[in-house]
């Protein structure tokens, strides 16, 4: 057996439903991967999962980690082995989305049985799927920890840029996204997603001049 190409990690609030997801995920990956699942028992936001997966992904030290929402359907084939191919084009690709069902422009455009495509984008791209390469995220760092679940991936695209990474849109991968059920802890989702917009409003859309706004 190839040694894993790729770790596949996934915060969860449901263990079941994201031992299925990671299941599936890894039939139909197309490459030799890890995988790493880590539940919110104490409901912290997915940032502090996020980093704690991420930091056991490099130590396994494989060339890409691929950060696959729970509430996904990977059930294409060779879905990751087509993100990995597109990183592979320029050794300045950083990260790889797919297209899917989201409200973010290009992916929500991308239909089942598109054509292998890969569109640089420069604005950040929805993270239900995303393969990093492990010296990318090695380069940039962790996720920002003072976003508790929402804003993150966006604001590590953010300084991914200034370091001269580029994102990538793989437009021939498609995969399911179900958006999760917000009913769910409903609350607390409000109080997360008030505190992480204003954040991410202060650090990137309202900076002070000659800064880079608020830590």
């Amino acid at each position: 057996m190839a040694d894993p190409l790729c770790t596949i990690v996934m915060p969860t609030l449901d263990l079941d439903r994201g031992a299925q997801t990671m299941r599936l995920a890894r039939s139909t990956a197309g490459v030799e991967t890890d995988g790493l699942l880590l539940v919110d028992f104490k409901m912290r936001g997915a940032v502090k999962l996020n980093n704690a997966l991420f930091k056991a992904a490099l130590h396994l030290e494989t060339p890409f980690i691929c950060y696959l929402n729970d509430d996904t359907i990977p059930s294409q084939r060779d879905w990751l082995k087509l993100l990995i191919q597109g990183l592979r084009q320029n050794n300045r690709f950083g990260m790889a989305c797919p297209s899917g069902e989201c409200s973010t422009t290009p992916q929500k455009s991308g239909r089942p049985g598109d054509p292998f495509e890969v569109h640089v984008v420069k604005g950040p791209l929805a993270w239900f799927v995303a393969a990093v390469r492990a010296e990318a995220l090695r380069d940039v760092g962790l996720f920002d920890e003072g976003f508790i679940h929402y804003g993150d991936e966006s604001d590590w695209v953010q300084r991914a840029r200034r370091k001269g990474w580029k994102q990538i849109w793989v437009k021939g991968v498609y995969i399911k996204h179900l958006r999760g059920n917000h009913n769910e802890n409903g609350a607390l989702r409000n109080t997360w997603a008030k505190h992480d917009k204003r954040r991410y409003r202060r650090k990137w859309v309202h900076k002070p001049k000659g800064g880079t706004g608020k830590k």
